[in-house]
Parts: C-alpha cells; sequence; structure tokens
C-alpha cells in the first residue's frame, strides 16, 4: 500500500520473512506504523529522483528479539544525523511506537556504508 501510494514504480521491494511469523494485533498494529513510516522514509529521501531497491527484513538474531529493518541503497543519510534529535514527526512516532512494545528504533547508514537502514528491535 505504500508503494501504492507513494505513486512511484521504480521502487522494486524486495522481502525477506520467517516462514510462519505471528503476530498478535496488539504488536502487529505498531509494528505496521513502523514499517509505514521506514518504508515512506526510504522512497521519498533515498530515492528523490530515481528509484532503487528496498530491502525488508524480519530476522530473530535471538530467541528473545525480533527485528524489522527496511534498508535502501539510494542517498543515505547525514554523518551527523541524531535521531533524538530528529525534526520528522514520522519517525517521532516510530521511535516512541518501538518505546511502547518494548524495543527501540534506530535510522543509520546502510549495511554496506550507503544508503540508509532503519530497524526496529522487539522482544519476540
Amino acid at each position: 500500500a505504500v508503494l501504492e501510494a507513494s505513486g512511484r514504480s521504480d521502487i522494486d521491494c524486495r522481502f525477506s520473512l520467517p516462514p510462519g511469523l505471528l503476530l498478535d494485533p496488539d504488536r502487529a498494529v505498531p509494528l505496521a506504523l513502523v514499517f509505514t513510516e521506514a518504508m515512506a522514509n526510504a522512497i521519498e529521501h533515498g530515492y528523490p529522483d530515481a528509484g532503487g531497491p528496498v530491502h525488508v527484513a524480519v530476522t530473530r538474531p535471538d530467541a528473545a528479539h525480533l527485528i524489522l529493518s527496511v534498508e535502501d541503497e539510494g542517498r543515505g543519510i547525514a554523518p551527523d544525523f541524531d535521531l533524538d534529535r530528529a525534526e520528522s514527526v514520522g519517525l517521532r512516532i516510530a521511535a516512541k511506537l518501538a518505546r511502547q512494545l518494548n524495543g527501540s528504533f534506530s535510522l543509520s547508514a546502510g549495511s554496506d556504508g550507503h544508503g540508509a537502514r532503519a530497524a526496529l528491535r522487539i522482544p519476540a
């Protein structure tokens, strides 16, 4: 729905999800809202002029945690970016939702040093 609403046909969204992933609605709804904000940021800020891939993954680094990550290969973030000082209402909401889930939200450079990676880490 985020891609459709953006009107962009040049974004290639790739998903990597564990089989059988189930979440109760009290956790699924905030997670979906954080996902929507992360996707919107990847589209708007990562690829403002031309499209590219967005990688969405849900992983379990250990039995106690779940991580949702949205990573683009676009422009990246400023080296001095500080999520705690971000003026974006959407990013502030994402961080607040993460705290409500007893988790954390981060926005950092992509895994290969390019682009940006938004990550929500919550208890499994």
